[in-house]
């Protein structure tokens, strides 16, 4: 689904139903705009021309627990890529979630496509001597 404002309600109806009967470690619509924000905002430093984007997949990781929570925990998992339409969440699923020393929280990563990475303007790339 190709995530716009249109689409806001799909979005939720499709969290709504993978995260029924769970309260915690969840996504919002807001935490997948957010996550879409972050990677465009990443590829426009980079120099990434956007014509070259497609392929790029954002994944946002379930929230993290304490290393002390003596249970399996889960959380909701999802996964975006850029089509040429736009930002296509094709996944959204609970998975258990990872034990972190530090404070829970949720990851997002940004993975470039081969495309992509090959049109990261020169003055970006790191150059060794």
């Amino acid at each position: 689904m190709i995530i716009t404002k249109e689409t806001t309600q799909q979005i939720q109806e499709m969290l709504d139903y993978t995260q029924r009967k769970t309260k915690s470690r969840i996504l919002k619509v807001d935490d997948i705009f957010a996550a879409v924000m972050a990677a465009e905002s990443k590829l426009y430093s980079l120099g990434i021309p956007k014509k070259h984007w497609e392929g790029c997949k954002i994944v946002i990781e379930p929230e993290t627990v304490t290393i002390n929570y003596n249970h399996t925990a889960e959380g909701t998992r999802a996964t975006i890529f850029y089509k040429d339409l736009g930002w296509d969440l094709v996944r959204v699923f609970r998975d258990k979630s990872k034990y972190d020393t530090s404070r829970p929280h949720t990851k997002v990563h940004l993975l470039l496509s081969e495309t992509a990475h090959r049109n990261i303007p020169f003055q970006y790339i790191i150059q060794e001597d």
